[in-house]
């Protein structure tokens, strides 16, 4: 548990200091970090239950995604700026270096293994990404409707 809790204090502080790197309203900031959180959070949450990067990393991206454009619409921002800090939690930072040190040292059955556990992760955030945006539409659509 108390890694967890490190680990949710981390996140929160890179996606802040992603959000000063990219110069962003101090006031959007706290919106930024909860959606650090919450993407997190479910990564977690769905790893836990699944045991499956791909699926952890598509379905927090999708409620990210999710999150940003309510968020973008609450705020009359773009949705970029909320999505991008919230996702860059996600990125398989520690997987791409074990690749890439893998290909170095030429160990080629650790390079596959992680090179597939990179590929998995960034497919389910890109997937997750643009589903959510396709959700948000459909749901944004029929309420504008009634």
């Amino acid at each position: 548990m108390e890694n967890v809790l490190i680990q949710i204090i981390m996140v929160v502080i890179g996606s802040i200091g992603i959000a000063i790197y990219f110069n962003i309203e101090k006031s959007k900031i706290t919106s930024i970090a909860i959606g650090g959180l919450i993407s997190w959070i479910i990564y977690l949450v769905c790893f836990e239950a699944t045991n499956n990067i791909f699926t952890s990393s598509l379905i927090a991206a999708i409620i990210v995604s999710i999150y940003s454009e309510i968020m973008a619409r609450m705020l009359k921002s773009p949705a970029n700026i909320f999505l991008i800090p919230s996702i860059i939690p996600l990125l398989p930072g520690g997987s791409f270096y074990y690749t890439m040190s893998a290909a170095i040292n030429m160990d080629l059955p650790l390079f596959k293994l992680k090179g597939f556990e990179t590929f998995l992760s960034v497919l389910g955030i890109t997937m997750g990404t643009v589903v959510g945006f396709f959700i948000f539409v459909q749901i944004f659509r029929n309420l504008k409707k009634n």
